[in-house]
């Protein structure tokens, strides 16, 4: 089972959006430049812990005043050690889904008749 991170790399949205957005899913925010989001992620079975972290890249033209913009790197799931359980991979999935269905515009609306 392999993490699903093609919706989520490389989108684009604006700072206070995605940290909001992440914070509210439970990440929590390494005040680095540019921010790093971690979540942890406990595994019932073994009772490891891991990390699931998305990091960021600026993504604004420095000749334009408008609002910072953030890029979404490659998720990664971080290990104690050996392999990780697909009950991990299916959870990060999920919360990466999710994120990326707060993050993606609404889709477009039917008229009513």
């Amino acid at each position: 089972m392999n993490l699903n991170i093609k919706r989520v790399a490389g989108l684009v949205r604006e700072y206070e959006r995605i940290d909001h957005i992440l914070r509210s899913q439970g990440f929590t925010c390494k005040k680095l430049s540019p921010p790093v989001y971690d979540i942890r992620l406990q595994d019932n079975i073994s009772g490891r812990n891991y990390r699931l972290r998305i990091p960021t890249k600026s993504h604004n033209d420095h000749h334009v005043a408008s609002p910072l913009l953030l890029q979404l790197g490659t998720p990664t799931i971080d290990r104690p050690r050996g392999n990780i359980p697909d009950s991990i991979i299916e959870a990060a999935n999920q919360v990466l889904a999710e994120i990326v269905s707060y993050l993606l515009p609404n889709p477009p609306t039917l008229p009513s008749i």
